[in-house]
């Protein structure tokens, strides 16, 4: 593993990424206990169908599509906090940082 994943593998906040098909790519151990599922479990998966609270899909991905078209975005590189969902279906406050990573 090259040390930069490690950092992110062993660092103290949840970190969760995603391709622009907002399929899971990376999750670390602290999501696994943020969120309660194992990184097996969500890999490829849909971000939104995992930790994104049904109610508000729609705004998650209408944010996307816009991001995507546009590359601009109204939450990028500021905390937030937003609803969050765990494994078990409990919703929770969650506060994040999006960060755009280009792929070279």
């Amino acid at each position: 593993m090259d040390r930069y994943l490690e950092l992110l593998q062993n660092a103290l906040d949840a970190v969760v990424g995603i391709d622009v098909d907002q399929r899971i790519i990376f999750w670390n151990y602290q999501a696994e206990q943020t969120f309660g599922w194992k990184s097996g479990e969500v890999l490829g998966k849909d971000m939104a169908m995992i930790i994104v609270p049904e109610g508000f899909r729609d705004g998650h991905r209408r944010g996307m599509a816009h991001y995507l078209e546009t590359g601009e975005g109204p939450i990028l590189n500021r905390r937030i906090e937003v609803p969050a969902l765990k494994k078990d279906g409990t919703q929770f406050s969650c506060e994040l940082t999006v960060t755009v990573m280009k792929q070279e």
